[in-house]
Parts: C-alpha cells; sequence; structure tokens
C-alpha cells in the first residue's frame, strides 16, 4: 500500500523498456479504478506517474517525506511520449468504495470526510460486500442505522518505516483519530474528475474522453458524452468475458458426440438464474434481457421500422410489429424473412400482411431452396437487425422467437453510430428493393391458415 505510486512507476518503466526493446506499442489503454472513492490527490499522483512529474506520495503535513523511503519525493519516468494512452472510468474512479455516489445523500455530508482533520468511523456492515448487487457492493443506508456498531479502521502511521496500522477499534470505546486536514484529499464530481485528462503532458489531449468531434471543452455534455461512450464499450467486453466464463464453468467439459455419434444433449440451458449481473445497456442477453429490450425498440419506432430475422414467430414481437404499423404515425415498416407459405414465418406473414397496410410490407430471401418453392434468391436471409427510425439500431444473433429469445444463450447489441446504421440501412435497401435479391411474402389464403392473435389496437 505504501509503495504504490512507486509500483506503478515501474510498471511504467517496464512498458517504456518493452516499448523501446522489444516490440512498440501502438497504444495504452487503463481499464479504470485510477484512484480510490474519486480521491483528487490519488488521481493526481496516477496522472503525473505516467506524466513523469515529482511525486510526493503522502498528504496532510507530509511528516515522514524527509526521512520516510515511501514518502519520500521522487521523479517518476513518465510514459514514453511516442505511446498514446487512453482512459476509462471505473466504478471507483467517481463512486465511494465502488459503489454508491460521494453526493448521494446530502445529510450524510460524506465529502466532509475526506478533506477533514477527523478520521471517519463505519458500521462493519457497510464493508460487508453483498455479491448479490454486483458492482455495487455496498449500500450507503447502512450508515443510517442508529443500532450499528462503527470502528474506526486505522490509519497509517507515517512516521513509522513500515507503515505501521493505528487508531482502530470500537468507535463507543475510542477518541476520534485525529491526522492533519488536507482539501487536496477532496472527493471529486465525475465531470471533475474527466477535466483532469486534459491537464496532463502526455498524449492526446483528453485521453478518449474528446472523442466524439474534438471540440469539447472539459466537463462539457458532448464531452461527457464521450466519456461514457468510451467507458461503455470497455464494460461491454467485461460483461461478455463475464457471461462467457460463466457459461463455460457452467456445466465443464462435454463430449463431442455420444457413442451413437449424434451431439451430446447432456449440457442445460443457460437458465435466467445461471447467467451472471448483467447491466449493460447496449447489450442484449438471452434468456435474461433480449426480449424486453427489443420489444422496446420496436415500440419506439415512430418514423421507420426496418427488421430482418431469419425466423419470427414469437407472439409478442408480432403483436408489437402490428402495434406500431397500425398506431396513428403510421411509420413505414420493412420486414424481411428468410421464407413465408412453409417456413416457420407463415403465422406470422399471414397476420401482418393480413392487415391490408400501405405502410406495411414484407419480403424474403429464400436463398436455394428445395422445392416446392421454385423461385430461388441469390442468399438467404439469416441476419438479424432492427432499426427504429434510422436514430437506434440493434444487430446480433437473436431471431425474434420464443426460443431464441428465452431459452438460447444469444447476444446482441443496441448502439447509435450514424455511420454504421447508414451501412446498414444500404445492405438492406438493397436487398430489399433490388429486383432478384427478395421476393415479395405471400400471404396463406387457405382457410386453415395460421395466425396469431393480437390485441385490438
Amino acid at each position: 500500500m505504501m509503495y504504490t505510486t512507486q509500483v506503478l512507476d515501474a510498471a511504467i518503466q517496464t512498458a517504456n523498456a518493452l516499448h523501446k526493446n522489444v516490440k512498440p506499442f501502438d497504444f495504452a489503454i487503463s481499464l479504470g479504478d485510477t484512484c480510490n472513492s474519486t480521491s483528487y490527490i490519488e488521481l493526481r499522483w496516477y496522472i503525473d506517474v505516467i506524466d513523469g512529474k515529482v511525486i510526493s506520495s503522502s498528504s496532510g503535513a507530509h511528516l515522514g517525506a524527509s526521512a520516510i523511503d515511501y514518502q519520500k519525493p521522487y521523479k517518476a519516468a513518465g510514459l514514453d511520449k511516442s505511446i498514446p494512452w487512453y482512459q476509462a472510468l471505473g466504478n471507483h474512479d467517481h463512486f465511494m468504495i465502488g459503489s454508491f455516489p460521494v453526493y448521494a445523500d446530502p445529510n450524510l455530508n460524506l465529502s466532509a470526510s475526506y478533506i477533514s482533520d477527523t478520521v471517519w468511523s463505519v458500521p462493519n456492515e457497510l464493508l460487508t460486500p453483498d455479491f448479490a448487487t454486483f458492482p455495487a457492493l455496498f449500500d450507503k443506508d447502512d450508515l443510517k442505522v442508529p443500532t450499528t456498531t462503527k470502528y474506526y479502521g486505522g490509519v497509517i502511521d507515517g512516521t513509522t518505516p513500515l507503515g505501521a496500522i493505528i487508531h482502530t477499534g470500537d468507535a463507543s470505546q475510542t477518541t476520534p483519530p485525529k491526522v492533519v486536514a488536507d482539501p487536496n484529499r477532496r472527493s471529486l464530481l465525475r465531470t471533475e474528475w474527466i477535466q483532469e485528462y486534459f491537464k496532463t503532458s502526455t498524449g492526446p489531449v483528453g485521453h478518449g474522453f474528446n472523442l466524439v468531434n474534438g471540440t469539447q471543452k472539459p466537463g462539457d455534455l458532448a464531452e461527457v458524452a464521450a466519456m461514457q461512450s468510451f467507458t461503455d464499450k470497455v464494460v461491454a467486453l467485461f460483461e461478455v468475458s463475464n457471461v462467457f466464463d460463466a457459461d463455460f464453468n457452467l456445466v465443464g467439459p462435454q463430449p463431442l458426440c455420444t457413442p451413437a455419434h449424434s451431439p451430446a444433449k447432456t449440457a442445460p440451458p443457460p437458465y435466467p438464474v445461471d447467467t451472471p449481473l448483467v447491466s449493460e445497456v447496449s447489450l442484449l442477453w438471452s434468456p435474461v434481457s433480449s426480449k424486453p429490450k427489443l420489444l422496446q425498440l420496436i415500440a419506439g419506432a415512430k418514423q421507420s421500422l426496418v427488421i430482418t430475422t431469419e425466423e419470427m414467430t414469437d407472439a409478442d414481437m408480432v403483436c408489437q410489429i402490428q402495434a406500431v404499423a397500425q398506431s396513428a404515425a403510421k411509420p413505414s415498416v420493412r420486414i424481411l424473412l428468410s421464407g413465408d407459405i412453409g417456413s416457420s414465418n407463415e403465422a406470422a406473414v399471414n397476420t401482418l400482411l393480413g392487415l391490408g397496410l400501405a405502410n406495411l410490407s414484407i419480403r424474403v430471401m429464400p436463398g436455394q431452396p428445395p422445392p416446392p418453392v421454385a423461385t430461388p434468391t441469390p442468399l438467404y436471409m439469416h441476419g438479424k437487425q432492427v432499426i427504429a427510425d434510422g436514430i437506434v439500431a440493434y444487430v446480433g444473433s437473436e431471431n425474434l422467437t420464443n426460443t431464441s429469445l428465452i431459452q438460447n444463450r444469444e447476444l446482441g447489441m443496441l448502439f447509435t453510430d450514424p455511420v454504421m446504421i447508414a451501412r446498414l440501412q444500404s445492405v438492406f435497401t438493397s436487398d430489399f428493393t433490388t429486383p432478384g435479391n427478395s421476393l415479395p411474402a405471400t400471404a396463406c389464403t387457405g382457410i386453415n391458415c395460421a395466425t396469431i392473435a393480437c390485441p385490438a389496437p
């Protein structure tokens, strides 16, 4: 603990050596939690070590700075300036103990404890993690329970060479420990935390928090949006990795084939309880969140709705599409499927085309089907996408089926990148309108045609 900044400096020196002598790095990225519980002084130590500045890794009166090794000021090596580095926001960077905003409850006055001359006492309950609420492991409301016993967790005696822990124990039995107050220990708001990345001597300016259009001022809304976009990508990567690990370890290795050479089916499906806590709003996970998020996306369409899917059999999805098509806004609804009559999509096609709406059209891409389908198309529709109003898009593995949405493990993503959405729209339009690329869907006209019963609008 005492040598935290020195360890970071050593890591930077190692990175510089690898960059120079082994293989140059294209860039460096820090995945967050650079400071503990939003503290300004810890954030500046982190940035200043990377910038190669003089580091004084203590606070208050700096009583050990002249004699205690881990408190003596030193000149950090600094990251090689030819390596651009980027930063993500971690939960400890802007939440107290990674779980709640410091300013969430003004009555607790948590921010004052950072810079005060009196050490803070806390109940054991506050620091007992609740993994059911991961990543917010701690609850600030535990501080309000009057019956809990509070304790002093101790402070490091900066006058001792090994950093002895002093002033611990039951708060009711101990005089409140005193330290030297220091405003540099203050808690930072998230925008203030971001602004510090515009006050560095290494590059690029902003270290990833100015990637929207490069014109933002530190702390403005566009710059905060850039930070959120960049951070969300990193969080999404961690979430995907976390679910993969959980699935991989769920049942252990399985044989590829049974003795009869048929696929082994010994593994259970990924039930919702088997899915780790997922919170990234841009990701759609089956069986836990794909269906509600797709229903919400479709329901939000007011001008246009574009859908491609191999299969569309889920009644809730079909009825939501019907509701949008019948809404007073009359948005353009265009759907590309793999097939119509004789396919799994027949009931959905019959239901939607049976509405007789001019603003709703369906085409199919059956590829090179066997008889009795006589007319092929160059490609088979296997893609899955939904685009609402040309501004929000989903792409993923989920079909609009009950199996895909609430039984399988599936993964999709929501995004708003206009360039990517324009590309999706272009390919869809080519498939939908170019003669021969797709065929108009045909509804069944017999008395026994399958349909889906939807509520009246």
